[in-house]
């Protein structure tokens, strides 16, 4: 869960919260819910990993598994490129490349 003072969801934020879940790789945490708690505003929202993977992916196919060895492959590709370029996810992956 990520607390904020401000009254909006972050898209980053949601980046940073699936990264948690997905960095759990030997699911030590039992992540299974995810959450933003906007206190001032008295709103607590959360969705569950799986579904809002599938939401933020558009496919019904990809699983956790899937997109933690993509992100784990591009933290891998970006660690021994030896051009500092944004690496992309391949077309075998759940992302679509940019």
């Amino acid at each position: 869960m990520k607390a904020t003072i401000r009254p909006r969801l972050d898209l980053q934020w949601l980046y940073q919260v699936m990264a948690y879940v997905l960095l759990d790789i030997h699911a030590a945490l039992r992540i299974e819910r995810v959450g933003f708690s906007m206190v001032r505003q008295r709103v607590f929202v959360t969705w569950d990993v799986d579904h809002l993977i599938q939401g933020i992916t558009g496919s019904s196919t990809c699983t956790r598994e899937r997109l933690r060895s993509t992100l784990l492959s591009a933290i891998w590709a970006s660690h021994t490129r030896s051009d500092q370029r944004r690496p992309t996810a391949s077309r075998d992956t759940c992302l679509t490349s940019p």
